[in-house]
Parts: structure tokens; C-alpha cells; sequence
């Protein structure tokens, strides 16, 4: 957590979906810095745009790299290939940006395999 306390969690979880968003867009923005690039309607929904949600969280993950109190972030998973057998294992990273790199990369790869799909 960034700044912990700065919504009340418990007096949000009742509420519905939309009004949790514009919450935490309102929030992000005004006290955090974090710019406003998405809408409780262009995330609650089946499927929301992967790249627009990540372009989204990348933001907090720049302006906040060391996460609260200058603190570094836990370790987190990432995956990576093996270099024997190509199988994806999981290895400890310092940063949640490593993290996002990996998820942008996969979904670059997803959209270069339906461009490739598209054009046959």
C-alpha cells in the first residue's frame, strides 16, 4: 500500500462496482498524482483492455518504484523461460516492474500472433 488509510476500505465494500472505481480514479488522481486515464465503465466490465489497464498500473509503478515509505516492493514472481527446455519456472524479482514487463511482453506476443493470424 502507497499510503495507507487513505480510503476506508470497510465503508467501500459495500458499495457497487462503479462507485469503488470512481473512487480510486478520484483518489489516484488528486492524491496521489497518478493521471486519471481510465473509467469505471472501461474497467468494469467482462473484459477490459489489458493494455489500457497496464499502461494504467505503470504509472503507479513509475511514480511510486520503491513502493510506501521508500521502502523496496517484496519480491515478487516472475516468470522466465528455461534455458534447457524452454518451460516457464518461476524466479523471486526485486521489482513488480519486472513483473509488468513480463505481462507487456506476453500481450505484445498475443498481438503479434493475431496480427500474423489476420493476415493468412
Amino acid at each position: 500500500s502507497i499510503r495507507p488509510g487513505l480510503v476506508d476500505m470497510e465503508s467501500m465494500r459495500h458499495l457497487p462496482n462503479t462507485v469503488r472505481l470512481e473512487t480510486a480514479f478520484t483518489v489516484a488522481d488528486t492524491e496521489l498524482g497518478i493521471a486519471r486515464l481510465l473509467d469505471p465503465e472501461d474497467v468494469d466490465v467482462d473484459r477490459p483492455d489489458e493494455k489500457s489497464i497496464m499502461t494504467y498500473v505503470a504509472q503507479f509503478l513509475h511514480r511510486y518504484p520503491e513502493g510506501s515509505e521508500g521502502r523496496r516492493r517484496s519480491s515478487v514472481p516472475r516468470q522466465i523461460k528455461s534455458p534447457k527446455n524452454g518451460e516457464k519456472k518461476l524466479k523471486k524479482s526485486s521489482s513488480k516492474t519486472d513483473l509488468l514487463k513480463v505481462e507487456v511482453k506476453k500481450t505484445s506476443s498475443k498481438s503479434e500472433l493475431k496480427r500474423r493470424d489476420s493476415l493468412k
